[in-house]
């Protein structure tokens, strides 16, 4: 994950995506333009700054949810199926108001990382986890800077087996840079830490878990 390093370069983006008459293409950036030819589809985007080198190209044949906020057009492309989420200001509660903040007018990162993660044997075939970690919160400028923002976000700590999959996952508020945890589980853990599951957009997300020593 070198591109989403500190001293990673930022760079310019603009795509043009081709998918099926009846798909919609997603790329980063603001779409320019869109057409029809050869019973293809294009969609042109741009980005208007640099951006980190992190990025990824959907097609689906999506909804899409049109509405304004602030003057600002937003549109929320969703499966046809799932609509439950689509009217994401209306109904966020206020404990998760900061991700609106976060998800449509700022750019967010994260550095989550793991320091140690110990178990050890306890009665019943369990196991007792206990985790130490470090957290930041990043706010980039678009520009190729970034500075630390008030951390009082919910964040997965989990425990993983072998295969990655959660033994223990619970979300918690993290207000200060130092996290611990202890977690009870039915087997042996493999890995442990912050964000384990990667759903936040993290500098070095490969440390966000460790490997689980025994004491």
């Amino acid at each position: 994950m070198g591109e989403l390093a500190a001293d990673s370069d930022w760079i310019s983006f603009e795509a043009t995506v081709s998918t099926s008459p009846d798909q919609v293409a997603i790329a980063p950036g603001y779409l320019q333009r869109e057409w029809t030819e050869n019973d293809r589809r294009y969609f042109h985007s741009t980005m208007d700054n640099p951006t980190l080198n992190f990025y990824a190209f959907l097609s689906a044949r999506y909804e899409v949810k049109r509405d304004r906020w602030n003057d600002v057009a937003i549109e929320v492309l969703h499966h046809p199926g799932h609509t439950y989420n689509v009217e994401l200001r209306a109904v966020t509660p206020e404990h998760l108001q900061y991700l609106i903040h976060d998800f449509f007018e700022r750019i967010t990162l994260y550095e989550s990382r793991a320091l140690t993660a110990t178990y050890t044997e306890v009665a019943g075939g369990k196991y007792e986890v206990k985790v130490t970690a470090k957290v930041r919160k990043l706010e980039g400028t678009g520009v190729g800077t970034e500075f630390a923002v008030k951390l009082a976000d919910w964040m997965d700590v989990g425990v993983l087996d072998e295969e990655g999959k959660p033994l223990y996952l619970e979300r918690v508020q993290v207000k200060q840079g130092d996290v611990t945890f202890t977690a009870l589980v039915d087997q042996r853990p493999a890995k442990a830490g912050v964000d384990p599951l990667h759903k936040l957009i993290d500098r070095k997300p490969d440390d966000n878990t460790v490997v689980v020593e025994k004491l």
